[in-house]
């Protein structure tokens, strides 16, 4: 048994959306290759910050996914609101399919290496560290992946809303329009669209470089494995699933450190004085 019930019909209208909008996200890599070439300058050019501009271009086209996903839903011929997840999530159990539950337990523990440990180091990176990535650190880091980082608070800031839309977003796109529109609509199995998922998930991140990519895909595929297959039939489940894995990834989000030759942040980051014996540094602007 697995979530999806045979009741959702996309008709003509709603299955020209969603392929456009499956186009949509096979293009989108390539669309914003300009966006990830602008951070990825040794000097960025004057005005606004790249960082910032890509986090703006990110929300905008996530809205777009909101509103892509609300226009398949409204023009399909037959659909409840159980078909695109609006519904409490229901324990499947494993009495039919003990080897999922391995499954499961497998992909938890995968989950929890990569929230558990993002609890002390956020501590120490905002408590000892200021918030800073250490300069020997940040020089083992390739460059791909350092721009990513934010210089200043406002770069910061633009993260966070960017974050929450891309979330809302993605789930959207992906329960609401590519599971449903794969099973339902050409008779994809629960494992074939958890398959699509997963390599769409991964060519998306192609910006973020392929080990932020395979992580971000092993993510996507647990968040649409357990929606199918677990805890079935919620979006509850895939927004839970990516919610902690986004706030315990933004909670360990450092500063980096300007290159050489880069203007310095505009707003300053915040420093700390030697320690004065009482075992806690004193941060001060």
């Amino acid at each position: 048994m697995y979530f999806h019930p045979p009741t959702f019909e996309p008709g003509p209208v709603a299955t020209a959306i969603g392929l456009a909008l499956i186009v949509c996200l096979i293009a989108q890599p390539l669309l914003f290759r300009p966006l990830y070439a602008a951070i990825r300058r040794p000097v960025p050019p004057a005005g606004r910050s790249p960082l910032i501009r890509l986090h703006r271009a990110t929300a905008w086209w996530s809205l777009g996914e909101v509103f892509a996903g609300m226009l398949f839903v409204g023009t399909a011929s037959a659909v409840t609101p159980a078909d695109i997840g609006l519904a409490l999530p229901v324990f499947h159990g494993f009495a039919d399919r003990p080897g999922l539950l391995s499954v499961a337990l497998s992909t938890a523990a995968f989950l929890a290496l990569i929230v558990v440990p993002a609890v002390p180091r956020s501590w120490v990176l905002w408590r000892r560290l200021g918030g800073t990535l250490p300069a020997n650190v940040q020089s083992r880091i390739p460059r791909r992946n350092i721009v990513l980082l934010p210089r200043n608070a406002a770069e910061r800031r633009a993260i966070v809303p960017s974050s929450l839309t891309w979330l809302l977003g993605w789930s959207v796109s992906v329960h609401w329009v590519v599971v449903p529109l794969l099973m339902n609509g050409f008779g994809f199995w629960a494992w074939d669209a958890l398959v699509f998922v997963f390599l769409l998930t991964l060519w998306r991140g192609f910006g973020t470089g392929w080990r932020g990519a395979g992580t971000a895909a092993l993510v996507g595929a647990i968040a649409t494995g357990w929606y199918l297959f677990v805890f079935v039939g919620s979006l509850v489940t895939p927004l839970l699933v990516w919610g902690v894995v986004l706030a315990a990834s933004l909670a360990a989000t450092p500063y980096r450190r300007p290159d050489d030759g880069e203007p310095a942040a505009a707003e300053p980051v915040m420093t700390w004085r030697p320690d004065d014996g009482t075992g806690i540094p004193e941060k001060r602007a």
